[in-house]
C-alpha cells in the first residue's frame, strides 16, 4: 500500500474538465491490450487517443493478438517510421526489474522502445520488426514492485532510472 495515499487520484475540484494528453506530432496508431483498460490511466488514454486520433486509428487488440507490423510499407524504412508511429498501451507483467547500472540499480518499466525518429541513432537496426513504443498504465503495481525492492535492499539506497 502506498505512504500517499490518494497519489494516483485526480487531485481537480469536482466538475472542473480536465486537459486532454498532449500528443507527439508523429502519432498516427494506437492499440491497446484489454487489460490496460481497466485502469483509470488506461481508460483515459483510450478516451483521449479515441478523440485525437479517430476512432478507427484506436484498435483494442482481442486477448492473446499481437501488435500488427507494418508488413505492406514499399520499404523497410517506410515500415519503420509507420511502426514508430504506433503506441502500444499495456499492462507491465514482466518478472523482475532489469539492472541498469552504474546509472541505478533498477530500470522502472514505465515504456519500452524510444518515441524519437532519430536518424542516427544504433536502434533502428536492433528494434526489430516491433519498434513501437509500449507503454505501461498499472503504475500502481509498478510503484509497488518498485517499493518491494527498495525494502528487500533496506538499509541501502535503492535508485531507479525510468
Amino acid at each position: 500500500m502506498s505512504k500517499h495515499p490518494g497519489a494516483f487520484k485526480d487531485s481537480r475540484p469536482m466538475g472542473q474538465p480536465r486537459d486532454m494528453i498532449s500528443l507527439p506530432p508523429f502519432l498516427r496508431r494506437a492499440y491497446f491490450e484489454r487489460e490496460a483498460l481497466d485502469t483509470a490511466l488506461g481508460r483515459r488514454l483510450y478516451d483521449d487517443l479515441r478523440s485525437a486520433l479517430g476512432e478507427e486509428d484506436v484498435v483494442v487488440l482481442p486477448p492473446g493478438r499481437r501488435t500488427p507490423t507494418a508488413r505492406r510499407a514499399a520499404s523497410k524504412a517506410e515500415a519503420y517510421r509507420r511502426a514508430k508511429g504506433t503506441l502500444v498501451v499495456g499492462s507491465f507483467r514482466g518478472g523482475r526489474f532489469q539492472t541498469c547500472r552504474p546509472s541505478a540499480d533498477y530500470q522502472l518499466p514505465l515504456v519500452t522502445s524510444c518515441p524519437a525518429l532519430c536518424a542516427y541513432c544504433y536502434l533502428q537496426t536492433t528494434l526489430g520488426p516491433r519498434p513501437y513504443v509500449r507503454a505501461y498504465v498499472n503504475l500502481p503495481a509498478i510503484l509497488a514492485r518498485a517499493a518491494a525492492y527498495a525494502t528487500e535492499r533496506e538499509p541501502a539506497t535503492t535508485t531507479f532510472e525510468a
